[in-house]
């Protein structure tokens, strides 16, 4: 298990211009919030991000396992991109978008062997290492489809529900399967007892290190479907709930993708360099192919109680997306008669921080873990346009 192999990026596929905006960013695309009435345009563009192990602009240097430090049982990583422009019209939404997700795991032991061989310190003597990295990374173009529907259950409320369909073409797929047991084997050596799986038109296949050159040529391709599903009941002039469902029932499935396996026990040196098998013989036991792969983006459910008064708005939310669960504390005020209001936030995972401006129809965020970007865990940026057109109904938050 060498540094170059332990160097399996805990992001490698995730690494990007990255950020995580607060949760109500990801909240306004609730299909529940389509306006029953009027014309609007809509543009938006958002990057959700967070890293456990290392700080996110750390995982583009070459180096970056010397920042890795494990802080739970099972460390995570996650990213969401997503840019969209389309319309609303008379309870009816469409866009145009691209998107990508991804979702890399990584054992304490993992972090752990991989910061020791980055910082040029021999595990002790005897040790081993329980080895599990997981990695799904998408990418993909499309459009999105939804409709509202609302109705008055009670003087004073309004329920609304809502649901939109997405159809992403273009994609792009990355899977990466890294388990076993490490050892120090002596002389600047790791053996490795285990498996290694990497699929997917985002591996590399140019190396014949990596990929075997003999297997045909390949066009890979495919295509994706998503239900976003989510209600809204205002309960009373101050007070609201609202819950959504995004990428329920999720699928990509990818046709023609390249796909390695290696199985066995390999020797490695302080390079990174593969020796060949624990028996001395220099063979490689494994396969290289083309097949099929199908992937299952994880269900996002994010929830918001909210309580309003005069200029004052407070909101309690709360989501849960591949065994992470957050919570996030956001205010915001309106600032008297203009129209513009001004927010902050709190999430509690790595202590991140937001602030964003806005009015009716244009809104922008920064959330940051960490003064210094370089060192932040948890990044963000979101931008968001709504601008109705005439006889469009306002816009209600």
């Amino acid at each position: 298990m060498s540094r170059r192999l332990l160097a399996l990026p805990l992001c490698a596929g995730l690494a990007a211009p990255a950020g995580a905006g607060t949760l109500g960013d990801t909240l306004a695309d609730n299909p529940a919030r389509i306006a029953p009435a009027g014309l609007r345009v809509q543009a938006d563009a958002r990057v959700d991000a967070f890293s456990d192990p290392a700080p996110l602009l750390r995982l583009d240097d070459k180096d970056w396992g010397r920042h890795a430090r494990s802080r739970h049982a099972l460390n995570h990583a996650q990213l969401a991109v997503q840019a969209s422009a389309g319309f609303e019209a008379g309870g009816w939404r469409l866009r145009a978008l691209t998107r990508s997700g991804g979702i890399a795991t990584a054992s304490a032991d993992t972090v752990t062997l991989l910061g020791l061989l980055n910082r040029d310190e021999a595990p002790g003597s005897g040790t081993s290492f329980d080895l599990d990295y997981r990695l799904n990374y998408w990418r993909g173009d499309g459009l999105s489809l939804g409709h509202g529907w609302h109705w008055t259950p009670a003087p004073g409320q309004r329920l609304e529900v809502g649901a939109s369909l997405q159809y992403l073409g273009r994609i792009e797929l990355l899977r990466e399967v890294f388990t076993g047991i490490a050892t120090p084997a002596g002389a600047d050596r790791m053996l490795f007892n285990g498996q290694h799986l990497r699929a997917g038109n985002r591996m590399r296949t140019d190396d014949p290190s990596r990929f075997n050159p003999f297997v045909r040529e390949g066009n890979p391709g495919g295509h994706g479907r998503a239900l976003d599903l989510g209600a809204r009941w205002t309960l009373s002039e101050r007070w609201q709930l609202e819950l959504a469902g995004f990428d329920l029932a999720a699928r990509l499935d990818g046709r023609d993708m390249p796909e390695s396996l290696r199985v066995g026990r390999f020797l490695y040196d302080a390079q990174g360099r593969l020796i060949g098998n624990a028996d001395g013989s220099a063979a490689v036991q494994g396969q290289d192919r083309r097949a099929d792969l199908r992937m299952h983006p994880r269900a996002r459910w994010l929830g918001r109680l909210g309580w309003q008064q005069h200029a004052w708005q407070l909101d309690v939310l709360w989501q849960s997306h591949a065994g992470v669960r957050e919570i996030e504390l956001a205010g915001r005020r309106n600032l008297g008669d203009s129209g513009y209001w001004v927010g902050a936030s709190a999430t509690a995972r790595h202590a991140a921080l937001g602030l964003s401006a806005g009015n009716a129809w244009f809104s922008a965020g920064l959330t940051l873990s960490n003064p210094r970007a370089g060192a932040a865990r948890t990044l963000g940026a979101a931008l968001r346009l709504n601008l109705p057109l005439p006889g469009a109904s306002p816009v209600r938050d």
